[in-house]
C-alpha cells in the first residue's frame, strides 16, 4: 500500500496550466472548424485581432486551470497532513 502524502503546489500549477492550454486549444479548433465548415464563414473573416483574442483566452484558460490545481493541492496537503493521505496499491508485476 502506497500513501500519497504531499503534492507540490508548483507542479500542480504546471500540470493544470498545460492541461488547460491543451483543452482550450482543442475547443477553439473545433469551434473554428464549425464556423468555417458549417456556417461557410470565409477564412479572411478571422482577422488578426480575433487571433490575438483567441491566444489570450487560451492563456487565461490555462492560468485559471493552473490556479485551480494549485488551490486543490494546498487543500489536499492540509487534509492529508491532518487525516492521512490517499492510499492506493501499486502492482509491479
Amino acid at each position: 500500500m502506497v500513501t500519497l502524502r504531499r503534492i507540490t503546489p508548483g507542479s500542480a500549477f504546471r500540470v493544470g496550466l498545460w492541461f488547460g492550454i491543451v483543452v482550450a486549444s482543442i475547443q477553439i479548433i473545433i469551434f473554428t472548424l464549425i464556423l468555417l465548415l458549417v456556417f461557410h464563414m470565409p477564412l479572411h473573416g478571422l482577422r488578426f485581432d480575433v487571433f490575438i483574442r483567441i491566444c489570450i483566452s487560451i492563456f487565461m484558460s490555462g492560468f485559471s486551470t493552473g490556479l485551480t490545481a494549485w488551490v486543490a493541492s494546498l487543500i489536499y496537503n492540509g487534509v492529508s497532513r491532518r487525516f492521512g493521505g490517499l492510499q492506493f496499491e501499486l502492482d509491479y508485476s
